[in-house]
C-alpha cells in the first residue's frame, strides 16, 4: 500500500464520535489492488462523506493527481445509510472553491449525476458500494456507466477478449507514427502497424481500421 492509507488508519483512531476526517491523497488507490482495502475501511469503519477528485494537477511540482476524502465516525458502529457523494472539478479557481464549499456544507437535493460547470456531483447509496470494484467511474461522474454497469447485457471485457495495458514504451513520439509522418518520411509498410492511441479517436464502438490514422513503429 502507499503510505497514506497507513496515515489514514492510524487518523481514524483519534477521532471521537461524529469527529470528521479529511485527507488530501494521491487517486492511485480509486484504481489500484491496494485500494481494495482503503475502500473497505472508509466503509466498514468509518462514514464516508465526500470524494472529491480533480482532473488537474493541484500540487505543480508534483506529477501526481489528487483527490480528497472526507468522512466521519459515527457513534455505536458504522452505518451504511446514506450516499456518498463523488465531486468531479474540471478547473480550480475562486468560483469551483465557492462551489466545493457549498455542495460540502449545504448538500444537494438533485439526481444521481449533476453538472455545474467546471464541477460533476455524483451521489451513489453507500450499501451499492462495493470495495472491490473500481470507483475511478464514480469520481469522473459517468453518467452512462452508472446507468448501464448492472445491464444484464453487459459483461466484463475480460470474459470475452484478452485485456492488457498495451504497448508502453515512454517513446511515443518515436514509436507512434501519424499518417503525416508515414508519408513525410516514406516509411514503408513493412515497418508498421495500424494502433489505437485513444479512444478519442474512435467515431464509434466498431474499430474500422480504414479510420484509424495513427501506426506503430514494428522493428524486428
Amino acid at each position: 500500500s502507499d503510505i497514506y492509507v497507513y496515515f489514514i488508519v492510524h487518523g481514524s483512531k483519534f477521532l471521537e464520535n461524529n469527529g470528521r476526517l479529511g485527507f488530501i491523497i494521491s487517486d492511485s488507490w480509486l484504481t489500484a489492488n491496494y485500494g481494495v482495502f482503503l475502500k473497505k475501511f472508509l466503509l466498514e469503519k468509518l462514514k464516508l462523506k465526500h470524494v472529491i477528485y480533480f482532473d488537474k494537477r493541484v500540487f505543480a511540482k508534483r506529477l501526481v493527481s489528487t483527490t480528497i476524502i472526507l468522512a466521519e465516525k459515527i457513534k455505536n458502529g458504522v452505518s451504511r445509510d446514506g450516499e456518498v457523494v463523488f465531486i468531479r472539478v474540471k478547473n480550480v479557481n475562486n468560483s469551483t472553491v465557492e462551489k466545493l464549499r457549498r455542495i460540502i456544507t449545504e448538500g444537494l437535493d438533485k439526481g444521481l449525476c449533476e453538472s455545474y460547470g467546471d464541477i460533476v456531483v455524483t451521489k451513489v447509496p453507500a450499501e451499492k458500494l462495493s470495495a472491490n470494484e473500481q470507483w475511478l467511474p464514480y469520481a469522473l461522474g459517468l453518467k452512462y456507466y452508472l446507468m448501464l454497469k448492472n445491464h444484464s447485457l453487459l459483461v466484463p471485457l475480460r470474459r470475452i477478449a484478452d485485456v492488457n495495458i498495451g504497448l508502453f514504451t515512454l517513446a511515443n513520439e518515436f514509436y507512434i507514427v501519424s499518417s503525416f509522418k508515414k508519408e513525410k518520411f516514406g516509411i514503408e509498410d513493412t515497418f508498421l502497424k495500424k494502433i489505437v492511441v485513444s479512444p478519442r479517436e474512435l467515431k464509434s464502438p466498431i474499430v474500422d481500421a480504414g479510420s484509424v490514422v495513427n501506426y506503430v513503429f514494428v522493428l524486428q
